[in-house]
């Protein structure tokens, strides 16, 4: 059963966004043929719910963090489930780039292309060019033509990480038609300095945070209420769906009423309204001058 949250439509200077809350299937049997299907079946979940969001009218998408390879894999697994990513934004569609592109990865970015939205959706990387085989827990930005617009490596590691993957070592923000997006992994969001310097050097309009929060269901709300009061910006956060009420999810907006639009249900989508900044919103053009005439 899916679940669908969604706000009634905004005003004329508002988007939509939807955010991702659902639990992947791990894969840990070591081999080339489980590993490919377990891509399959994680894909197909994310397909669903990326229909469903950009149905209500979703401009902007984002999934949780390992929704591509589950959350549980063996060092002997990384090979099978990860991926090359383009260094820099491409300038084509990634079902054109000459480097060897995982599949399930070429997908994502045909389904953002289909359904003429912004698709973000974590992966694990690996550098084609480190001879130690270096892997990274990586975040990339899909346009509606299915470039890859941004790629961000987690830069705060959480505990396990450290023996899967290597550190990242620079923010990274993407402009849209909607404002800018600061993209966050789970933990950045309690770093001050980290992101920080996407506030105050970026200029970010909004942060897009994908996580796994498992250990309560509340542990990852607290901490984006936290996150909303400290870095005033509206946050889009997708989390794995874990535990029994799952982890939660939502859009989060500074202000006043503080208003959060979040889900407990597994395998579900939250669809919100947020308001464009105010460089991008329409302004009436200054009245024509008329010089009178004798």
């Amino acid at each position: 059963m899916i679940r669908v949250v969604e706000e009634g439509p905004g005003g004329p200077e508002s988007f939509r966004v939807g955010v991702l809350h659902l639990k992947s299937l791990n894969n840990d049997r070591g081999s080339r043929e489980s590993a490919d299907a377990n891509l399959q079946l994680n894909y197909d979940r994310v397909e669903r719910l990326v229909r469903l969001a950009a149905q209500s009218g979703a401009k902007v998408i984002v999934t949780p963090e390992y929704v591509t390879t589950g959350i549980s894999f063996h060092l002997r697994d990384r090979p099978f489930l990860s991926t090359y990513v383009p260094a820099t934004p491409t300038k084509g569609p990634l079902w054109e780039e000459t480097l060897p592109l995982a599949k399930h990865f070429v997908d994502y970015a045909r389904l953002a292309d289909e359904l003429d939205v912004w698709l973000v959706v974590n992966v694990l990387e690996r550098e084609p060019q480190d001879p130690r085989r270096v892997y990274y827990n990586t975040l990339v930005a899909l346009d509606p033509a299915g470039r890859m617009v941004a790629r961000y490596r987690k830069i705060n590691l959480y505990i396990r990480e450290h023996i899967l993957e290597e550190s990242g070592d620079e923010v990274v923000a993407f402009d849209t038609p909607y404002g800018r997006f600061g993209m966050l992994l789970c933990v950045d969001c309690l770093i001050p300095w980290t992101w920080g310097k996407l506030r105050n050097e970026n200029k970010v309009d909004f942060f897009l945070v994908s996580s796994l929060w498992e250990h309560t269901p509340f542990v990852g709300s607290m901490a984006m209420d936290l996150f909303t009061l400290l870095a005033n910006r509206p946050i889009l956060w997708s989390n794995q769906a874990r535990m029994w009420l799952g982890g939660g999810a939502g859009v989060y907006r500074p202000g006043e009423s503080d208003v959060a639009v979040g889900v407990w249900a597994p395998s579900s989508v939250v669809v919100a309204n947020l308001e464009l900044p105010d460089r991008l919103r329409e302004r009436p053009a200054p009245a024509a001058t008329i010089a009178a005439k004798d």
